[in-house]
């Protein structure tokens, strides 16, 4: 499987984000491209560990079944609920924050596995740096198919 700390598929996600531009249209989904980015960044702002969040309280009952699902083969599925620290409900600047994402994302395969700081995922719960690797890639993957790239 594809993860963000492998140089080859941490190029290809941004090469996929340069193909987006501020118009973008959903395939699925509620978010503008501009909030999608943004949500991809606090993603990997958490999993960096420069935030921490508490644990959602479902995530305690659920949250290990799920990161099972998440870090299986499979495709995260379209319209899965959204924990309410990565929703994005105001618009965003599409430029500032493609920035933003493509930084992160070199800073994510720049700091590698051993520079994650070792704090829970609001839903999953603890992961490894590798586990976190290949989340964040299923998840952006998802995303840009989200947006046709």
């Amino acid at each position: 499987m594809n993860t963000l700390f492998e140089t080859e598929s941490n190029n290809k996600i941004i090469e996929r984000i340069n193909r987006l531009n501020s118009s973008s249209p959903a395939q699925w989904g509620e978010m503008s491209v501009s909030q999608m980015l943004a949500h991809c960044s606090e993603t990997l702002i958490i999993a960096i560990g420069d935030k921490e969040v508490k644990r959602d309280f479902l995530g305690y009952f659920f949250g290990n079944i799920a990161k099972k699902q998440a870090l299986s083969d499979k495709p995260i599925k379209k319209g899965l609920p959204t924990s309410k620290v990565f929703k994005m409900t105001t618009d965003k600047n599409f430029d500032e924050e493609k920035t933003k994402l493509i930084s992160l994302l070199n800073r994510f395969a720049e700091i590698g596995t051993g520079g994650i700081k070792d704090y829970p995922h609001p839903f999953f719960g603890y992961m490894t740096p590798e586990e976190k690797g290949l989340i964040q890639w299923k998840h952006l993957d998802h995303h840009l198919s989200q947006f046709g790239v």
